[in-house]
């Protein structure tokens, strides 16, 4: 009777698992070649302590942590530490907490939010540009649109 216990809680569903949550990377530069070699967009925290530390009311949502691991290279910039002090002064965001989403190609911020986190916002701005591609145009222009043009 034991071994058929043993052997039933062996076969227990892996979906029962949690999903593994997303590895936030320190190394900015580092971050960004991942992202490169996995053809992900980017996703940027910059502020103090720690991710979760940042959110309203202090825990990264359930679907926000899947759509981070499976879509995005997350990468946290800490202003307290010196190389984070230098890149919070490229994003203009010293003494802010700002997050910032790429686009697909990396070259592109899609979104750029300064101040609290609110979870359900960053959910919704996750699954929004998950796959964007802001570079991407359309191929053809409809003929019936006039474009004034000022110099």
């Amino acid at each position: 009777m034991s071994w058929t216990c043993l052997a039933l809680m062996a076969l227990w569903p892996i979906s029962a698992k949690a999903a593994p949550g997303p590895v936030w990377h320190a190394d900015y530069r580092e971050g960004m070649k991942i992202a490169a070699r996995l053809d992900r967009s980017v996703a940027v925290v910059v502020g103090r302590g720690s991710v979760d530390s940042l959110l309203r009311n202090g825990a990264m949502p359930a679907e926000a942590q899947k759509l981070l691991a499976e879509h995005y290279v997350c990468i946290f910039v800490d202003q307290e530490a010196a190389e984070g002090k230098r890149l919070a002064k490229e994003f203009n965001a010293t003494g802010q907490t700002v997050l910032v989403i790429s686009d697909k190609t990396r070259q592109v911020q899609a979104v750029r939010k300064v101040g609290p986190l609110q979870p359900a916002e960053v959910t919704t701005l996750l699954a929004t540009y998950k796959t964007h591609n802001m570079q991407q145009r359309p191929t053809t222009v409809p003929s019936t649109l006039t474009i004034e043009c000022r110099t």
